[in-house]
């Protein structure tokens, strides 16, 4: 009897949750941050889901989504992901890559698989798209719980530039494209979410190589 109440009670929490539904919940966590409930180490001040239950039922009338167990657990499976997708694309792993069409990670299925033994929470993500990755990097992302929005940006920057002061002008004939070319790819692959400003850049800098010529 008792085990019988508690796999009612486990279904009861469980609910598939639809596209529309993940977009307006990341859609209010977005509102979070804007309205200062962003706490340390990517996580909310307490009573953030009851907010984002009211927020939710106001998209969708009726809805039955609650913060707890709904709410919460689902926003802990998209942390979940996030972070995963971070790691895989993150200086530790290689052969990984971020296909920004399609919003999904680009890797050999043997690196994958390998890769999963050792992070069970990429399990699931091979080919799956991940709509919400760039709006979930705002919300769960360093920058916005440090409060150093440019501080990735700036990063960036140095070593772009100081690869540049450093490097580039010991580089001589036809090997010199060829290793801008992997330059480009390589920061771009490090720096995903500045991926365009890094080209316009890249950009930039390689009109002006032109001009001096």
């Amino acid at each position: 009897m008792d085990g019988s109440s508690e796999n009612q009670s486990v279904k009861a929490t469980k609910r598939q949750w639809t596209a529309e539904e993940d977009a307006v919940l990341v859609q209010g966590l977005l509102k979070l941050v804007d309205d200062g409930w962003k706490a340390d180490a990517g996580s909310f001040k307490p009573g953030y889901t009851k907010v984002l239950e009211k927020y939710i039922l106001n998209k969708f009338p009726g809805c039955t989504l609650k913060a707890n167990p709904h709410i919460e657990s689902r926003v802990k499976r998209l942390k979940s992901q996030y972070s995963a997708i971070k790691d895989m694309l993150g200086p530790s792993a290689s052969g990984f890559g971020w296909d920004d069409t399609r919003k999904m990670i680009i890797v050999e299925k043997e690196i994958y698989s390998q890769w999963c033994k050792s992070h069970p929470t990429a399990i699931g993500l091979f080919g799956k798209p991940f709509p919400h990755f760039d709006s979930l990097d705002t919300v769960f992302g360093k920058d916005k719980a440090s409060g150093n929005a440019a501080e990735d940006t700036v990063d960036m920057l140095i070593c772009l530039f100081r690869w540049r002061r450093n490097s580039l002008h010991q580089l001589k004939g036809a090997g010199h494209e060829l290793i801008w070319m992997a330059m480009k790819m390589i920061f771009c692959h490090r720096y995903q979410k500045h991926r365009q400003l890094t080209l316009l850049i890249i950009g930039l800098e390689s009109v002006g190589e032109k001009g001096e010529a």
